[in-house]
C-alpha cells in the first residue's frame, strides 16, 4: 500500500481496526481491477 493512501486511511484504521480496513481496501481494489 502506498504511503499516501495509508495516511488517508489512518483515521479509519483507528475507528474500525486495521484488519477491517485492509479487507475493505482489498475488496475495493479487486472491484476496480474487474471494472477495467
Amino acid at each position: 500500500m502506498q504511503t499516501k493512501q495509508y495516511f488517508i486511511l489512518r483515521p479509519l484504521v483507528k475507528k474500525y481496526g486495521k484488519d477491517n480496513v485492509i479487507n475493505t481496501v482489498n475488496k475495493i481494489s479487486k472491484d476496480i481491477e474487474i471494472k477495467k
